[in-house]
């Protein structure tokens, strides 16, 4: 073969890559519509090369490289190929925007199949050639790639410092071009994921609706979807489940036009959603179904797993319960290969649901157990991400402060110029350290303060739910249904699945409605009552100048006081046994006692020798509670012996927040 053709085959081989990765897909979002790459690569090939050439060696090179299909983009054993191959040759021509160009490929490609740890690790290759090379816009790709890699993973902190630098380098720079531009949209739009994951709705739409408008400006009809289904999302977190129909609607719509395949998957994934939650069954699984169907052959399986958990929820309404059954075991297996604790977490948690529906209660306990497990593990993650939160951010200001300087010096030249900027950035880095270390320190006690409350909360849970309360009250079930009671048995178990419920979700936080609290504690006592032969009577009383629903209160603080009055109070085969739990605002202090008519806390401590590890875990909740609302934690026990009456008396005041 002659010289020149080799010559141009690997100008094509490099030339084609760049335009593939970088121009191709944004040319066809300009068009308004998704050209093909074979039709494209034609346009590439046919301005770079003129002349006699090998026709059938060329056609076959770009055959080759058209297997970089955007519509499927995400699969990655079917298109990583290529991009490795250039990448290599690249690397071997010393042309770095090729092996950046690559590697954010690559990093994108394993963050839809789930691998994480690769995914960064190529954008971190990319983001540090980008440096290096001093590509503003590369930067701005990379640090938006790595932002989304942090989001994925619920790494928040982060997520935010990537997207906010790339936000900053795009909107500093002079030239605003398509992928300028296009770097502003995505930051804007991943924002807006952060403050949904933050609850923050109305400032997650605005962010939406601001990345639509540069969207627009681009012609990028997925772009525009994107977002119009973030913003149907923010809606349905918020329950208004007209208006997330409406911006669902739209975004099927635009991702139709813009021939995106997962695209149209996500829209009737997030529609099949709304119409569970409407409790449209039919009409859900139809979207589910739509949306499994097109996720399978395109390799993203985060998506796929919550469009299979979606359908299986859809077909346990309806009854179907082998079909859920399929459906939420394919799902779980998914979730372990991509390593996805959220999604396994809430697959356990069908598949407890759906063995309850069967009535295997041992299968029901013993999956539910599982998902607290993984609820767990993504806990102490985020606590230990929270504990080291304060220097990842000073890491980063280190790193946009290293950015500006080398944004600068593309400018500034000369020495003196040089030696001013060293210094300042001296004084300034040692600035920052003086108020990071002030920082630090006081946010050292608030983090260490909050970690010892988690702690004392699944201390507090692991005291409260153990298994011989599970068993006694699964027993209690059985007897029921021995003694042909369903209606009973039935009753006990809609309570009981309630109370656990309400106990694994009320442990994760911090605070709780005081109506969440009464209904909690009214669902155990209505067990324990059940199981006495109604031996048992109790009240909640709570102050009618009090509005339950708006008065927040830490979970399960008065669960300790009521469970030892039901196990210790009353004598055995006594009949007239009462627990009253009251609830009274005093100033800005929650008044809150629990009475029982037993025999007292003096003849109960004697009886059993009980030194309640639940009320040590109380106390010092108390204390943490007053020193953290700048009150005086007070908290009595009374036996009413001493006043002539029967039985104890404990109260304790919480702050009103």
């Amino acid at each position: 073969m002659e010289r020149w053709l080799i010559m141009r085959i690997e100008a094509i081989k490099y030339l084609l890559l760049i335009s593939l990765l970088y121009c191709g897909n944004s040319y066809a979002k300009r068009e308004g519509r998704r050209e093909t790459i074979n039709a494209f690569a034609e346009k590439v090939d046919n301005y770079i090369v003129s002349g006699t050439r090998s026709a059938e060696q060329l056609d076959s090179l770009i055959r080759k490289l058209s297997a970089i299909n955007w519509n499927l983009y995400y699969d990655l054993y079917g298109c990583s190929g290529p991009v490795v191959e250039l990448k290599t040759y690249c690397q071997k021509e010393n042309l770095a925007s090729g092996v950046i160009a690559c590697a954010n490929s690559l990093g994108v490609m394993c963050r839809y199949q789930g691998l994480s740890s690769e995914a960064i690790s190529f954008h971190n290759q990319a983001l540090t050639m980008a440096e290096s090379a001093r590509d503003t816009v590369a930067m701005v790709i990379t640090l938006n790639n790595l932002g989304v890699c942090a989001r994925r993973t619920d790494d928040l902190s982060n997520a935010t410092n990537y997207h906010m630098q790339a936000m900053r380098l795009a909107e500093s720079y002079s030239n605003q071009t398509y992928h300028v531009l296009k770097g502003r949209c995505i930051a804007l739009n991943s924002l807006g994921n952060i403050h949904i994951s933050l609850m923050q709705y109305p400032k997650a739409v605005e962010l939406f609706k601001e990345s639509i408008l540069l969207e627009r400006q681009l012609n990028s009809f997925e772009g525009q979807a994107i977002n119009l289904a973030n913003i149907g999302e923010a809606y349905n977190l918020s329950g208004q489940l007209d208006s997330a129909w409406h911006f669902y609607s739209q975004s099927l719509v635009f991702n139709e036009k813009a021939e995106s395949l997962l695209g149209v998957a996500l829209s009737n994934s997030d529609l099949g959603g709304v119409e569970l939650k409407r409790g449209n069954y039919d009409n859900a699984t139809d979207y589910y179904q739509k949306a499994i169907g097109l996720m399978r052959p395109i390799g993203d399986k985060f998506h796929l797993v919550v469009a299979l958990e979606g359908a299986a929820e859809a077909w346990i309404a309806k009854g179907n319960y082998n079909e859920a059954q399929n459906l939420i075991s394919e799902s779980i297996q998914l979730a372990k290969e991509i390593h996805a604790k959220d999604l396994l977490r809430e697959g356990y948690r069908m598949l407890s649901d759906l063995n309850q529906a069967t009535g295997d209660f041992r299968l029901a306990y013993d999956n539910l157990t599982v998902s607290q497990l993984y609820s767990d593990s993504v806990l102490n993650e985020k606590n230990q991400r929270h504990l080291a939160e304060l220097q990842a951010r000073y890491e980063d200001d280190k790193k946009m402060q290293q950015i500006a300087l080398l944004n600068k010096e593309q400018e500034l030249s000369g020495q003196k110029l040089r030696a001013q900027r060293l210094l300042i950035l001296g004084i300034g880095l040692f600035s920052l350290m003086v108020f990071v270390v002030i920082l630090l320190i006081a946010r050292q006690q608030k983090i260490s303060s909050r970690n010892r409350e988690i702690e004392l909360g699944q201390r507090l849970l692991r005291s409260q739910m153990n298994p011989h309360f599970i068993f006694n009250s699964l027993g209690s079930i059985q007897n029921f249904m021995f003694r042909n009671d369903g209606k009973s048995a039935a009753y006990y178990l809609s309570n009981f699945s309630g109370l656990m419920r309400s106990v694994l979700e009320q442990s994760r936080k911090e605070l709780i409605t005081l109506a969440d609290e009464a209904k909690t504690l009214e669902n155990y006592l209505v067990l324990e009552k059940m199981r006495c032969n109604d031996m048992l009577q109790y009240s909640i009383v709570i102050a009618p100048e009090t509005d339950p629903e708006e008065i927040m209160v830490p979970p399960m603080l008065v669960q300790p006081f009521v469970e030892n009055a039901v196990k210790h109070a009353f004598p055995e085969n006594h009949s007239d046994n009462r627990v009253q739990i009251s609830f009274a605002p005093l100033g800005r202090r929650l008044e809150v006692c629990v009475v029982d008519n037993g025999i007292g806390i003096g003849c109960t401590k004697e009886k059993c020798n009980h030194n309640s590890m639940a009320i040590a875990i109380f106390d010092e909740r108390l204390k943490l509670l007053g020193r953290k609302y700048w009150q005086q934690a007070e908290f009595e026990i009374t036996d009413l012996s001493a006043t002539g009456s029967n039985g104890t008396r404990v109260r304790f005041y919480l702050p009103l927040t």
